[in-house]
């Protein structure tokens, strides 16, 4: 399935660059959905010094992680 596949590339891809992260399920947590204005999935959300950067989809997530490692 392609989303699977998305996931798994998404994941390689932070797990690579060293980015901790902790997969969160939008209909399980709808006020973390709501405060950091989650609309598609996947989705980063990235918090550094109480600031938080929404980062969608794919292909933005394996920039954002290519560019951290």
């Amino acid at each position: 399935d392609i989303k699977a596949l998305d996931k798994a590339l998404d994941k390689a891809a932070l797990d690579k660059a060293g980015v901790k992260y902790e997969v969160v399920d939008a209909e399980d947590n709808p006020d973390l959905t709501n405060k950091y204005k989650i609309m598609q999935a996947p989705t980063l959300v990235e918090i550094r010094n109480g600031v938080a950067n929404v980062i969608a989809n794919a292909s933005n997530i394996r920039t954002y992680a290519e560019k951290a490692n």
